[in-house]
């Protein structure tokens, strides 16, 4: 095999300014003109031959690439920009239209010639389209779509590597078959790495606390790809450096907060209101870090808005803290969102999801609240509008969010049947996910509403009898069973589910104990409002 390696390179005159690999008889090289003989004619170089195609192709990782493209794209930006002062820089004349002409065929053939080598040499461009996809979603604060991308690039390093060991199936053994396994492993390994580190940053994005937070998702995915500080991304370590504040300030509190529980053992519950609100005050004295008080300011929100007396205080506190200097959207968006549907009041549901989506163009949270909120609020044509579009997401999760949106609206204005066939192909995926779930309590209540009462439970319960959905149920489906349970006049069914609830402490909703006894009708609960039970 090594006397093979050897007759293949003496068969090709490798350029020495280029790298080309030329045929045997070829005397200059043909992308350069670089004489491959002393007896050949001088001919001028290429002025773009100081990178090889091996430099472009392979000679660094992917994320390598994209951080030099990065740079590269700042530095542009940079000199673009106009100067603020000074005098004006003097005006040439551009090149001709004839010079235009030449250069964009160079450029056209030279990206030929570099998609062929590269593709040959392991298959990077496939690589890297999905990244700088990805990238460019990113860049639109199109999270969701972005990390689908990341997603691809992942699948489809698995696929080169596959291609490749066919491509160079080599003697078993051979030094030329490990180079090609490490390259592999190095590929895959490097796809993975840069996965990992682009989704956290787009959540980070969204909420810093998501990745740098302990115990979080993102933190479990920088312990196994980044242990060690300092070869994190520097936008991961910049990030870190940002929330560590914050994460000293939730440290003094609790430890403040276990010291007071401890100083009064006759407490059974949590303390009142007031009794926190003032240990954080104290806390917040206490520390003489000016940078800390805005994170004080952002847990005071949070205190505040999850005590349900105090909506009133909660609101001012969110005013304040968004006239804050420093204030992160994130600090106060999810919040925000919370405190307008406590209180029902759709106008600002909808101005709370408007500021949502300017982090995240495709928030699910707040994408399914606009829909709700619009549709309550009356304006059925634009709700249905905002779930087509939601629809055609380029996320799969979130395109299955929005068909699911779409039955919800066409069940709430009387057209079941077409409610029906959007849950029938969500549901025909026959698997234990969130959606097919929320598919199968939509049809029920479809076929509630239709008068399809026993079809209504037998839905529900082939889910709930099926071993493998034990540890999916909700208390939405457990509510809409019952419901189907007492239209179907099945007492038995609704018997066993009352008993579930009592044994976990939990009461049956009001409006379930209404319906069993005529006060209240299917159209009431799953045909006005939203239909939400509690």
């Amino acid at each position: 095999m090594d006397d093979l390696d050897n007759v293949e390179k003496n068969e090709k005159k490798i350029c020495p300014s280029c790298g080309y690999e030329n045929d045997p008889e070829v005397r200059v090289c043909i992308m350069d003109g670089t004489p491959l003989d002393p007896e050949a004619e001088a001919a001028d170089q290429c002025p773009a031959a100081e990178t090889s195609a091996d430099e472009l192709s392979g000679g660094g990782s992917l994320r390598e690439l994209v951080e030099e493209a990065e740079q590269t794209q700042e530095d542009l930006d940079g000199a673009l920009a106009p100067e603020e002062t000074g005098t004006p820089k003097e005006i040439h004349k551009g090149p001709s239209v004839v010079a235009w002409l030449i250069a964009a065929l160079m450029g056209v053939l030279c990206l030929v010639a570099l998609l062929f080598d590269v593709g040959i040499k392991g298959g990077y461009v496939s690589l890297a389209l999905p990244a700088l996809r990805g990238m460019w979603y990113e860049s639109g604060k199109r999270m969701y779509s972005a990390v689908d991308c990341y997603e691809t690039l992942r699948v489809r390093a698995q696929e080169v590597e596959q291609w490749r060991k066919e491509k160079f199936r080599l003697g078993g053994g051979s030094s030329g078959q490990l180079l090609t396994e490490q390259q592999d492993s190095s590929t895959i390994y490097s796809a993975d790495r840069f996965y990992y580190e682009r989704t956290l940053l787009a959540a980070a994005k969204i909420n810093p606390l998501d990745v740098i937070r302990q115990n979080s998702y993102g933190q479990s995915y920088l312990d196994s790809w980044f242990p060690e500080d300092a070869y994190r991304p520097r936008a991961v370590r910049r990030l870190a450096a940002q929330v560590a504040p914050l994460l000293k300030v939730e440290e003094s509190f609790s430890t403040a907060y276990q010291a007071y529980y401890e100083a009064h053992p006759e407490l059974e519950e949590a303390p009142p209101y007031e009794a926190v609100v003032d240990l954080l005050r104290k806390t917040k004295e206490g520390d003489k870090d000016a940078s800390h008080a805005i994170f004080y300011d952002y847990y005071l929100l949070l205190i505040t808005a999850n005590d349900p007396d105090q909506k009133e205080t909660a609101a001012k506190v969110l005013e304040e803290l968004k006239k804050t200097p420093g204030v992160k959207p994130w600090m106060y968006l999810d919040t925000q969102l919370q405190l307008a549907q406590a209180s029902a009041d759709y106008g600002a549901i909808l101005e709370a999801c408007k500021e949502r989506l300017k982090t995240n163009k495709e928030d699910p949270v707040a994408l399914e609240s606009e829909i709700r909120a619009l549709y309550l609020q009356g304006k059925t044509d634009e709700a249905s509008a905002k779930a087509k579009s939601l629809a055609a997401l380029h996320n799969s999760q979130l395109a299955e969010a929005g068909k699911l949106m779409q039955a919800e609206l066409l069940s709430r204005g009387g057209k079941y049947d077409e409610a029906l066939a959007i849950c029938d192909k969500i549901i025909a995926a026959d698997e234990p996910t969130q959606s097919v779930l929320t598919a199968s309590i939509l049809k029920a209540k479809a076929l509630l509403l239709k008068g399809d009462n026993q079809t209504a439970l037998d839905t529900l319960q082939k889910l709930y009898d099926d071993p493998n959905w034990q540890q999916q149920i909700t208390q939405e489906f457990v509510y809409t069973m019952m419901a189907a349970s007492i239209r179907a006049q099945n007492t038995e069914v609704y018997a066993e589910l009352a008993e579930m609830l009592e044994s976990y402490d939990m009461a049956i909703p009001t409006q379930i104990t209404q319906l069993e006894k005529g006060k209240v009708t299917v159209q009431d609960l799953y045909g006005k409002g939203w239909g939400d039970i509690t």
